[in-house]
C-alpha cells in the first residue's frame, strides 16, 4: 500500500470516529488495515499511547452470535496520533480547529487514584452507598473478605447499601455481558439470606434495576465494563473527609511491561469534591426513582 493510500484510509478512519456513535465491523477492519500498513501492533500501540490488547480490542470483529454489541469508536484525538507514524513523504494534516478549541476550553479535572481497600474503608462513614455496574458481576459476591466488610459496616451503623445494575429486557439472553451484574446481585441476595443475616440488615440492602436504555445512558452505564461507586457521607464522614459525597469510577489497567502479557489491576479514580457533587445532583433523582421497595 503506497503512502498516499495509507493517508486517505486513515482520513476515513478518523472521520468515522468523528461522525459515528457506534463502530461496525467495516470500521474495525478499516482500522486494522491501516494499522497493518503502518507496522507491527507494538509500534502502533506505542504511537497511540495504548496497550497492544487495547489496540486489538478496537480492531476486534463483533460477533452477534456470542452476544457482542456494537461499541463506540476509539477517541478521535487519540487515533489522530497515527498521523505521526505515516511515511515521511505524506504531509501531516492540519489539526481540526474544533478539536483544538474544545481542548483549550476544557478545564482540567485532576483525579486521585484509590485502591479498593481505600474505598471500602470509607463505607462505614456513609448514610448511603451506591455501587453501579453496567454488566460485570458485583465483586462482593466472589470476595469473601469484601462481603464480611460490607456486612460488618451494616451491622455497626445505619448505612443503606444500594446495588445498581442494568436490567435486561424481558426475554433477553441472560448470558449477555449486560446481564451479569443482575445475575450476581440475585446470587448475592440468596447467599446472605441463607446465612441468616438479620432482617434489620437485609432491609438496608437495596437493588436498583435500570431497565430503560436512556436512563442507563444518563447514569453512565453505557458499556458492560463501566463501574461507578458513590458514597453519601453521614455527619461523622463529612467531618472526617471534608466533603459530603465521593464518586469513583473503576478502571482496569495493565501494569505489565511486556506487550504480550497482561497483569490486570483495578484502580478507582476519585472525582474532586465539586465534581462529585455535580455528578450526584445530576443522577440522584433517577437512582431514587428506580430503587426497589
Amino acid at each position: 500500500m503506497n503512502a498516499e493510500k495509507i493517508r486517505e484510509d486513515l482520513d476515513r478512519v478518523v472521520e468515522s470516529c468523528r461522525t459515528k456513535e457506534k463502530w461496525n465491523n467495516a470500521d474495525r477492519k478499516a482500522l486494522h488495515d491501516v494499522r497493518k500498513a503502518l507496522g507491527a501492533p507494538t509500534k502502533v500501540a506505542i504511537a497511540l499511547g495504548v496497550s497492544v490488547p487495547t489496540l486489538h480490542w478496537w480492531e476486534r470483529q463483533v460477533d452477534a452470535g456470542r452476544g457482542d454489541e456494537l461499541q463506540p469508536p476509539p477517541p478521535e484525538l487519540q487515533l489522530m496520533k497515527l498521523y505521526r507514524v505515516l511515511p515521511l513523504e505524506v504531509p501531516l494534516p492540519e489539526p481540526a480547529p474544533a478539536a483544538i478549541e474544545t481542548e483549550l476550553k476544557m478545564p482540567a479535572v485532576i483525579l486521585k487514584a484509590r485502591t479498593l481497600c481505600e474505598v471500602l474503608e470509607r463505607a462505614g462513614y456513609c448514610d448511603r452507598t451506591w455501587t453501579m455496574r453496567s454488566g460485570r458481576p458485583f465483586v462482593v459476591l466472589h470476595d469473601a473478605k469484601m462481603l464480611e466488610t460490607m456486612l460488618e459496616f451494616l451491622r455497626k451503623g445505619k448505612t443503606h447499601a444500594h446495588f445498581v445494575y442494568r436490567a435486561p429486557k424481558k426475554g433477553a439472553d441472560l448470558e449477555k455481558r449486560f446481564s451479569q451484574a443482575k445475575i450476581s446481585f440475585e446470587a448475592l441476595w440468596k447467599r446472605i439470606s441463607a446465612r441468616g443475616v438479620p432482617l434489620s440488615i437485609l432491609k438496608r440492602i437495596h437493588k436498583v434495576p435500570i431497565a430503560g436504555e436512556n436512563e442507563a445512558n444518563k447514569l453512565g452505564l453505557v458499556d458492560p465494563w463501566n463501574s461507578f461507586c458513590m458514597f453519601e457521607y453521614n455527619e461523622e464522614g463529612r467531618a472526617q473527609f471534608g466533603r459530603s459525597v465521593d464518586v469513583w469510577q473503576e478502571v482496569i489497567i495493565d501494569t505489565s511491561p511486556d506487550p504480550q502479557m497482561q497483569n490486570k489491576r483495578s484502580i478507582w479514580l476519585e472525582l474532586p469534591a465539586e465534581e462529585a457533587e455535580k455528578w450526584r445532583d445530576s443522577r440522584l433523582r433517577l437512582l431514587e426513582k428506580n430503587k426497589a421497595a
